[in-house]
């Protein structure tokens, strides 16, 4: 991940040295720090279905090596660039070492969902990223309103399969044995 040094840009080490307290969520896009939300919280039905989703994860990958993390936790995306998807999977990260870390660049899947505010780039420049993290298996775009999934699955280096989930019962994520209800992931 190491890049020649961009004067006037803040590299990922120094952002994620920032503490920009709890009012503001902030993402590093190519050195520049983009407040994504000022003042905490987000939408009640977003959060519920963040938790559903959440909750479903935990249970599926518990006793596994791999584990959900939320929003707090941060990808690496490269040298100059940070993200903070609504949920993130990483798998073997259980020794006490990694307790501590800030960020890690290796998920191997990512929830992001949708808002009015976000959707737009969530859908463009965040997927090409999280696509071309060499770890991810699985991106889910979750669409609270329209309460559909789209899934995007790897199938190869450079090949991926991209479906959209409204009216069926479970969304299968191949590569994690995993298996996510429509129902559950908009349960009120």
């Amino acid at each position: 991940m190491a890049t020649s040094p961009r004067p006037g840009l803040i590299t990922a080490a120094q952002f994620l040295e920032i503490d920009f307290g709890p009012d503001i969520k902030a993402e590093l896009d190519n050195g520049v720090i983009r407040v994504v939300r000022s003042m905490a919280g987000g939408s009640y039905r977003n959060s519920r279905i963040q938790m559903n989703i959440g909750a479903i994860l935990w249970t599926a990958l518990k006793g596994s090596k791999c584990h959900v993390h939320g929003s707090d936790m941060a990808i690496l995306i490269d040298d100059y660039s940070v993200r903070y998807p609504d949920l993130s999977v990483f798998c073997g990260k259980q020794d006490k070492a990694f307790d501590e870390i800030k960020a890690a660049n290796d998920p191997v899947m990512i929830v992001e969902i949708l808002s009015p505010s976000t959707a737009l780039l969530d859908q463009g420049l965040k997927l090409d990223e999280y696509r071309a993290i060499p770890s991810v298996l699985a991106v889910l775009l979750v669409d609270p309103k329209a309460e559909c999934v789209r899934v995007l699955s790897r199938t190869g280096p450079n090949a991926w399969t991209d479906e959209m989930h409204g009216d069926r019962k479970a969304i299968s994520i191949s590569g994690l044995s995993i298996e996510l209800s429509l129902t559950d992931i908009f349960a009120r």
